[in-house]
């Protein structure tokens, strides 16, 4: 049983349908709104469904007014919904009890027109969609998508620092063997400074050498420096150059056809105006219905098992036939009728095209508004790219620059070597090649250090990626568990509206006692795309059973289904919590018998339930002994 509120609903209606003023309640329970046919009790049950949330079609204006409005007020809430009319356009404002009126609509208000209702007279199509509509997909997609992406960065993460890991050892094989290499060059350095100053006993020769050696030296310590700033600078030139491959990769992967721009653009206008002329469309038909409803329901009263008759007299017209408000001419009650649930149906079709077309639009915009995004960032990229190619020119200038220079110092060292291997007083000295050698030596030194300290530098770099790997691994573990909820909770709620829709309909086949019919099933198909298919099982004279269709169930058979269906979606998604109410109209095609079982049961699961019978249907009802509060006008 679900719990119960403290006290009844209090309900005030005011200028709609065909209600001029009305105050009443309605207690917790099951209550049976008892009248004939144009007595109100339509104009009723969609005041109360409007204040609940549903969508605007709902209710309008009686003809004559100019504001009307409804009120629900229990256990200290209170919901509102108010309607005026000024230059020909019905306003609505107001703060009703839900937000979200296609779960009204589809799980509360299940009149005639109910989605519910209707997808099971169509033999089942758009089941899923139905009683999906409580689950907000777009945004569980929204989030999966998210969940991928950071999945993909982090595992992209977690590859660098495997391969990272990778390279160490060989990382720091060349440094030891770069730091061997560097200790024997100091090793000989060493070697060759001793045999320098071995020399320094001969004054006379030294100081013939010196002059041209220390010239010598000067100028090849200049050609190093400069051999050096080459190095660097085609160091940074190389790393620009890799840069502007991966602008132009960017640049690249963000290009955007004109045309699908222009496509998307044409598209959202044809939408627009396809929305602008829907809504016109339903705005006009929900006046025409509102007009006609106004000249069938023009009394002011309501009847419900338990109360006066009186009550009842007063919105129970007298007369068979009505006045035609275009022509004048009499015509039946039944006929109006007939037309009203037409154009209601009508209505009921254009709101949902409506629907679908405002997702589209909402899509379309969203597309394009990508692709002006994609467009300021291609603008910031080529901004980069203009600027690394920039750089890249003024990196070749200084390379040209360096390279001159070291050309005309080569030729300045070989021409001093030239002279000091003509120098007479160094021709038998060992003096010469000693300091050539020792200028090698410490060009190759300078070379292993810089080699050296890249490679240590690359080392630290490769320790620190490689210290990340629990943490990435860690997060990694948790997107991958989110996403992993994420894509399970559309599924887990798939399976607990097909359970208790399985349960329910066992449920009801057992209790309402339909001749032959073993089992209503949903089974849940997934091909690509999810879909429910529902089963008919019937049982044969023999015992057997066999796979029937929802085109053979009855009339009432169906609209049972349709019901279950209904509040299947409204016990799972959680629907009382926020709308303790359900509503029940056009359930003629129930037996009574049956009705009052389905109605004890729904009875048994919602703590306010309130549906429109016809007397005749009341008085069977009141004769099965289901226990119907008083309904006090």
């Amino acid at each position: 049983m679900p719990d119960r509120a403290d006290g009844p609903i209090e309900i005030e209606i005011r200028n709609l349908g065909g209600i001029e003023s009305l105050s009443t309640s309605i207690p917790s329970g099951v209550t049976i709104l008892a009248g004939a046919n144009a007595t109100n009790r339509t104009s009723f049950l969609r005041s109360v469904a409007a204040a609940l949330g549903a969508s605007d079609a709902a209710i309008s204006l009686k003809t004559d007014a100019e504001s009307g409005s409804v009120t629900l007020s229990f256990d200290g809430q209170k919901a509102t919904r108010e309607f005026s009319q000024s230059g020909g356009t019905v306003h609505r404002r107001g703060d009703p009890l839900s937000d979200a009126p296609p779960l009204v609509d589809t799980y509360v208000s299940i009149f005639a027109t109910n989605p519910a209702r209707s997808t099971i007279r169509n033999g089942g199509t758009g089941l899923r969609e139905v009683l999906m509509r409580g689950v907000d997909t777009d945004a569980i997609d929204a989030e999966i998508q998210s969940l991928k992406s950071e999945q993909a960065d982090l595992e992209a993460q977690l590859a660098e620092i495997e391969r990272a890991q990778g390279r160490l050892p060989d990382k720091r094989e060349r440094r030891a063997e770069l730091a061997d290499e560097l200790a024997e060059t100091e090793e000989t350095i060493a070697t060759v400074e001793d045999t320098i100053e071995a020399y320094r006993a001969s004054e006379a020769e030294i100081e013939a050498a010196e002059e041209y050696l220390s010239t010598l030296e000067e100028t090849r310590n200049k050609l190093r420096q400069v051999e050096r700033e080459i190095e660097e600078t085609e160091r940074t030139r190389d790393t620009l150059v890799e840069e502007r491959a991966t602008l132009e990769g960017e640049l690249e992967s963000l290009s955007v056809s004109a045309d699908r721009r222009a496509d998307l653009s044409d598209r959202k206008g044809a939408l627009e105006s396809e929305i602008d002329a829907l809504e016109s469309t339903i705005a006009e038909l929900s006046d025409i219905i509102s007009h006609n409803q106004s000249i069938l329901e023009d009394a002011d009263a309501l009847d419900v098992l338990g109360t006066d008759d009186e009550v009842v007299g007063q919105l129970d017209p007298s007369s068979s036939t009505v006045r035609c408000w275009t022509c004048g001419s009499e015509v039946d009650r039944e006929t109006i009728e007939s037309r009203i649930e037409t154009m209601e149906a009508i209505r009921a079709e254009k709101n949902e095209t409506l629907q679908e077309k405002r997702a589209e639009r909402e899509s379309v915009a969203e597309k394009l508004a990508a692709i002006e995004q994609n467009q300021t960032e291609r603008e910031r990229l080529k901004r980069e790219l203009r600027e690394t190619e920039s750089a890249i020119e003024a990196e070749d200038r200084s390379l040209s620059e360096l390279r001159d220079r070291a050309s005309g110092l080569r030729e300045e060292v070989s021409d001093l070597q030239e002279q000091v291997s003509e120098t007479a007083e160094l021709r038998d000295s060992d003096l010469p090649e000693a300091y050539e050698r020792l200028n090698r030596l410490q060009h190759e030194r300078g070379q292993l250090e810089t080699r050296l300290e890249r490679v240590e530098s690359e080392l630290t770099d490769l320790e620190a990626t490689a210290d990340q790997k629990e943490t990435v691994s860690a997060d990694l573990e948790q997107v991958r568990a989110d996403l992993e909820a994420a894509r399970g909770r559309v599924d887990r709620i798939e399976r607990e509206l097909i359970e208790e829709f399985n349960e329910q309909m066992a449920d009801l086949i057992d209790l309402l006692g339909y001749e032959n019919l073993s089992r209503v099933w949903i089974e849940r198909l997934v091909d690509g795309q999810t879909t429910f298919e529902i089963h008919v099982v019937r049982d044969t004279v023999a015992g057997t059973v066999y796979e029937d269709t929802l085109s053979t169930l009855s009339e009432s058979e169906r609209e049972i289904v349709g019901i279950v269906v209904a509040l299947s979606g409204y016990l799972v998604h959680d629907v009382k919590e926020t709308v303790p109410l359900v509503l029940f109209d056009s359930v003629e095609a129930i037996d009574a018998e049956r009705l009052a079982a389905m109605l004890e049961y729904v009875g048994q699961k919602v703590p306010y339930v309130l549906t429109a019978l016809l007397p005749e249907q009341a008085d069977a009802i009141d004769e099965q002994t289901i226990q119907a509060p008083a309904f006090e006008p």
